[in-house]
């Protein structure tokens, strides 16, 4: 898998193909078929990596003590960092892939809406253990919110819309300002 990241970041999906993968791993690309059925299957594997390593350190992240605002900047701060170090893979799974029609498409989709549901879960545990009685919305509500922000801002920022920066710290002040009573 790390000959398949190293090939995608160099080349991009166009122009991936299972021969550059199999040769970055030292592999015939025979025992790479024996494995994946074709570069999509690959991509797929991909993206349910870095989803499940994302997942994890939010997890971490998540557990760890301190204030709410604290954690949550924390949780923020990762995101920002690992959609910055993982740009051009990001920007294809929502560009480059979102495109397509196919059996590949619907397979993320799926993975997508799981990792969705983790981190609504990670949130939600979150603000249990902080007190729900000091929000005035609901644990899918401020996902909506955080999730709405988080997304348009990194959105805005790899495409360019954006040049300026935002810490996590700031984000956290002005969406708690409208969350918490």
């Amino acid at each position: 898998m790390k000959a398949a990241e190293a090939v995608f970041r160099i080349n991009g999906f166009q122009r991936i193909s299972m021969d550059k993968i199999a040769e970055k791993a030292d592999l015939s690309k025979g025992t790479l078929y024996l494995y994946f059925k074709n570069k999509e299957e690959i991509i797929v594997e991909l993206i349910t990596r870095n989803f499940e390593k994302l997942l994890n350190l939010t997890r971490e992240i998540s557990q760890a003590d301190g204030a709410f605002e604290d954690v949550l900047t924390e949780m923020i701060q990762l995101w920002f960092d690992y959609f910055s170090e993982h740009q051009k893979f990001f920007t294809f799974i929502h560009h480059g892939l979102y495109s397509r029609r196919d059996e590949i498409l619907r397979e993320l989709r799926i993975k997508s809406m799981s990792f969705k549901d983790d981190i609504t879960d990670i949130v939600e545990n979150l603000m249990e253990r902080y007190g729900k009685s000091k929000f005035r919305v609901n644990e899918e509500e401020f996902q909506i919110l955080l999730n709405g922000v988080i997304g348009f801002y990194i959105t805005a920022k790899f495409s360019g819309l954006y040049k300026g920066e935002i810490s996590a710290r700031r984000i956290v002040e002005v969406i708690l300002r409208g969350a918490l009573k």
